[in-house]
């Protein structure tokens, strides 16, 4: 069953972002039994899967949603926006890249969403959009 729906995955035109994140050939693992909140660890697997509560795609659903950024940037509050440039998450992500750095681990998406270790050092950072909601 884990080969059909990896084949599934990799030809459905919509898992593009995930397929920026993951390798199919990914290995079975015990899931994370550790989690910050239920809330920060559902987004951290929204995210994860492409499905992230950032404005730019809640505004596809919902066009009084403004797809601008939730902390008063002119972008487009993105994946990418949040975790690479907002200028007010720099601090947020510095300690991020922090903690990247202590795994010996590059700051990117894959890094972040992929290896267990980072899973609630991320979480702690989702907490700072959630509260900002």
């Amino acid at each position: 069953m884990c080969s059909e729906l990896r084949d599934y995955w990799l030809n459905d035109g919509k898992s593009a972002f995930s397929k920026r994140i993951y390798n199919y050939n990914w290995p079975s693992y015990k899931l994370n039994g550790v989690i910050l909140s239920k809330i920060t660890t559902t987004w951290y697997h929204q995210i994860a899967c492409g499905r992230g509560r950032f404005r730019e795609r809640m505004n596809l659903f919902d066009p009084s949603i403004s797809p601008t950024c939730r902390f008063g940037c002119p972008a487009n509050e993105t994946v990418d926006h949040i975790f690479t440039s907002c200028p007010h998450l720099v601090v947020s992500r510095a300690d991020l890249k922090i903690q990247c750095t202590s795994f010996d681990l590059r700051y990117n998406l894959k890094s972040l969403f992929t290896d267990p270790r980072l899973q609630i050092p991320v979480e702690r950072f989702l907490l700072t959009l959630i509260s900002h909601t």
